[in-house]
């Protein structure tokens, strides 16, 4: 029975994957393994080649079948590559904001899953009472060195999306948010900048990651915090009328982007019940119950 649910999670992992056309290595099938407890590299490795619906190539793994998704994943690896060299420039240049705490690789880019003509998405974290200044501040910067996507251009190729952005008080991911696509989201998130332990301080945060991927994030043990609240005291007053300001610019191009007084989350689709739903027909597609 463990051997038979350890071949489902195997199984669960690589429909997940198979919705972005992503094949697998061995790593990122153990990291981001779909299970109910921690499971040994060395296990899960043994575990795969038992399983016949499975095929290796070039060290990634896919469903038999689907070998074309690996050419398209190494062909590519260049873009990937430079994509994440353009996201650690902006990463540079987005640190010298004061109130920027946090900032990461999000998205396909985080997997190593992009094409040419993708754009680079970042999620920023932002001091204590300054979300709606660090945003302003975000964008005014990327717009200065021409690096941000702009509303409804064509060419967004190596572009930066600051496609989220979190308070400091609201980085518990709420109940309603936490289920496999989040969980997926906060795991594979690559760190670029941190100030004051927030990565740690994140994951602490967030230890219902571990329910849906046991193998994924390592949480340390708790680290000191030295955090400065006169930056935020200062920036106070500006930042209710940067928030005026901006909700006023972005009325008229309001979606479905999620805005509250710690979140704000600027996507054109509602991609996680979509992305959910994709997945439900995965595991029909592959019979796994």
């Amino acid at each position: 029975m463990q051997n038979f649910s350890l071949h489902k999670s195997i199984l669960k992992t690589l429909a997940y994957a198979d919705i972005f056309d992503s094949p697998l290595t061995l790593h990122q099938l153990w990291q981001f393994l779909i299970s109910e407890r921690r499971v040994d590299k060395n296990v899960v490795e043994r575990s795969i080649a038992t399983i016949l619906t499975i095929e290796k190539i070039n060290d990634y793994f896919c469903f038999r079948g689907r070998a074309h998704i690996v050419d398209k994943k190494i062909a590519t690896i260049a873009d990937s590559s430079e994509k994440y060299r353009r996201a650690a420039k902006a990463s540079l240049f987005l640190s010298r904001i004061p109130t920027v705490v946090l900032i990461g690789v999000s998205g396909g880019l985080a997997v190593g899953n992009v094409s040419k003509d993708d754009d680079i998405d970042l999620f920023i974290i932002a001091q204590k009472g300054t979300l709606w200044m660090t945003r302003f501040f975000s964008n005014l910067l990327l717009d200065a060195l021409r690096m941000r996507r702009k509303r409804g251009a064509r060419d967004i190729s190596g572009k930066i999306c600051l496609n989220m952005f979190i308070e400091e008080r609201g980085i518990a991911i709420p109940k309603n948010k936490q289920n496999l696509y989040t969980a997926h989201e906060i795991a594979q998130m690559i760190l670029l900048f941190e100030r004051n332990n927030t990565y740690q301080r994140f994951l602490q945060a967030n230890t219902w990651v571990e329910k849906f991927l046991p193998n994924s994030i390592d949480i340390k043990k708790k680290l000191p915090i030295l955090i400065s609240e006169y930056l935020s005291i200062f920036l106070s007053s500006f930042e209710f009328l940067a928030k005026k300001v901006q909700l006023w610019y972005m009325k008229k191009h309001r979606t479905r982007e999620e805005i509250n007084d710690y979140i704000l989350a600027f996507y054109p689709f509602d991609y996680e019940k979509k992305l959910l739903k994709k997945y439900e027909e995965r595991l029909k597609k592959y019979h796994i119950a």
